[in-house]
């Protein structure tokens, strides 16, 4: 049964930091097919592990050409597209490459015209509504989501209608985040935890992506998908660079936590350059031009730095090396986590109180573990199983191999590193 919060409701689950191990998903994962129907088993012709980018561009704009193969090259297999695009003439080229489409804001001509279409996976209706509406206003905006989402159910009863939010942690609006996970068919949300504030020492913080998302699970009753936006930006207005090994741990925190699909933002060009934001992509500009003040703030669009064009370029890298670790795993990620026993002893200077998070999963007999280190801080973890363990091989690096003696895993784990184990017993 979903956690269910009324208007006025004054009680509110406690945000709580997690374990390191993790055991949800015992039964079953939440996650989609291609057209966005939900499934709690795994099949490989028809799960879908939703890898996905926001503000995607086809075609003409502004004096550069934009392709819907480069996406699909990179392995993105989910857009958000530009909402200055029309559903109509990014449907075609997003069906030839392969690619799943997200709508924002469709109308309802939209979806009648679009809502068989085998390239669409969800429909999306409300932008940080969380943070967006004002508190009084919830209820009325809540009740016009519920009759949107049943007129286009109406059509096509078988997508996710959604809104997407914003971390919204504090007391006084966590109860309305909560009201609008229930009211969405899957949980869609953005964290991003690297600001020019301060240094990022731990993902473990009250609104970080480990407690959001436990959060979040726990109101779903680990029945709805969970869609993770992460962070692939700079921007003027408090957020930094993320180094590719800060995105490769915000994105395996998310998995550890209960995340069944990953996009990113953004894929850098005029659009994110409005909205004061450099974003990755392979070949940045340091000035897109003159274009329209989409945003009507009266500010010119962001200019990048040489710097910022070195950085968008790695991200960018290091994104295409990190969606092809994903589809490897998405059958384990999707598969039910394993019901073994198992404890997690640290070493080290941490940050945080239980700083290396872990999720088992169990397929065709094999475990795959999961490992993340949350702070910045080097550790020693000591991964302690009941039975013996025939064989532990670490996949996506090439460090040097752990120290597996009877059911004990001991390995080095460097600021915010991961560690992926195939492990056969």
């Amino acid at each position: 049964m979903l956690l269910v919060f009324a208007a006025g409701c004054s009680t509110l689950p406690p945000i709580e930091p997690a374990q390191a191990v993790q055991k949800i998903y015992r039964g079953g994962v939440p996650h989609t097919d291609t057209r966005g129907a939900i499934r709690l088993s795994y099949d490989a012709r028809r799960s879908f592990f939703p890898v996905g980018l926001y503000h995607a561009l086809n075609g003409p704009h502004f004096g550069r050409h934009y392709d819907f193969s480069l996406l699909r090259d990179a392995r993105f297999n989910l857009i958000h597209y530009w909402e200055g695009q029309k559903l109509a003439d990014v449907i075609e080229p997003a069906r030839a490459a392969g690619l799943q489409v997200m709508v924002p804001e469709p109308t309802m001509d939209e979806v009648r015209r679009y809502h068989d279409d085998p390239a669409i996976w969800g429909w999306y209706l409300d932008e940080e509504p969380s943070g967006r509406y004002k508190p009084d206003t919830h209820t009325a905006k809540l009740a016009t989501f519920g009759q949107r989402r049943a007129a286009i159910h109406a059509m096509d009863p078988q997508r996710p209608v959604f809104s997407l939010d914003k971390p919204a942690m504090d007391d006084g609006r966590r109860v309305n985040w909560l009201r609008w996970i229930n009211a969405s068919d899957i949980v869609a949300y953005f964290n991003y935890p690297v600001l020019t504030a301060e240094p990022l020492r731990t993902l473990d913080t009250v609104r970080g992506i480990p407690r959001s998302l436990a959060l979040a699970v726990k109101a779903s009753a680990e029945r709805k998908p969970v869609l993770l936006v992460v962070q692939n930006f700079t921007s003027t207005v408090g957020w930094a660079w993320p180094s590719p090994r800060d995105l490769r741990a915000m994105t395996y925190a998310a998995l550890i936590h209960g995340a069944t699909g990953i996009m990113y933002f953004a894929y850098d060009s005029f659009v994110t350059r409005d909205g004061e934001v450099i974003g990755m992509a392979p070949e940045p500009l340091a000035d897109y031009g003159p274009t329209p003040d989409f945003d009507n703030n009266g500010k010119p669009p962001m200019l990048a730095t040489e710097q910022d064009l070195a950085a968008s370029r790695s991200l960018w890298h290091a994104t295409l090396a990190l969606n092809n670790e994903l589809h490897a795993l998405a059958p384990a990620l999707l598969s039910p986590t394993a019901a073994a026993d198992y404890e997690v002893m640290v070493e080290g200077k941490a940050v945080s109180a239980a700083p290396v998070r872990t999720i088992l999963k169990e397929q065709d007999g094999l475990w795959t573990l999961i490992a993340v280190n949350l702070d910045d801080a080097a550790l020693r973890a000591r991964i302690t199983f009941p039975v013996a363990l025939q064989r532990v091989d670490r996949v996506f690096d090439k460090d040097a191999p752990p120290v597996v003696k009877g059911g004990i895993i001991e390995d080095d784990f460097g600021p915010f590193a991961v560690r992926i184990y195939t492990i056969a017993r």
